[in-house]
């Protein structure tokens, strides 16, 4: 009896030692993972749809946002022009590696006076539903992973700058 229940605490363990190693779902499309968290992006890879952003939207979906592409790293800049709902900001570099983040208000004016740097050079920045952030503990560190159908930064169009 006691044999019987040794094997059957170790099929138990076992079993439960497997499911916690099972791999996150694989990403497709436009996609975004960061702890843990998917969210499916539109792409702003030119200079006008970079420049536009979010704004004007009255609201924006929970698992939606909206990745911005750079043809190379350099020091960036956002603002909330003509930003209707405040957003959730993740700067993220070349190595995947998130550099920073901010919680961006709307401004009363809505002419995008507050700026949010960047800190370091960036080649992404996404931008999200507004408490994504502090909801998922998102922090300078940790990794964003992106579909393999994203298009890279080398394939963005080259700032007019």
């Amino acid at each position: 009896m006691r044999c019987l229940i040794r094997l059957s605490v170790l099929a138990i363990a076992s079993l439960a030692a497997l499911a916690g190693c099972q791999k996150e779902p694989p990403l497709s499309g436009n996609t975004i993972r960061i702890n843990g968290q998917i969210w499916t992006v539109e792409i702003a890879d030119t200079t006008e749809l970079r420049t536009k952003g979010l704004a004007g939207r009255p609201n924006i979906p929970a698992g939606t946002g909206m990745l911005f592409v750079f043809p190379q790293p350099a020091m960036r800049s956002f603002w909330m022009e003509g930003c209707l709902v405040p957003l959730d900001l993740v700067y993220i570099d070349s190595d995947m590696r998130i550099t920073d983040t901010h919680e961006m208000k709307i401004e009363p004016d809505l002419k995008g006076d507050i700026l949010y740097p960047s800190g370091v050079p960036v080649q992404y920045a996404l931008e999200l539903p507004a408490g994504e952030i502090k909801r998922l503990n998102i922090k300078p560190g940790d990794r964003a992973q992106f579909s393999p159908d994203l298009p890279p930064a080398s394939r963005s169009k080259p700032d007019k700058e």
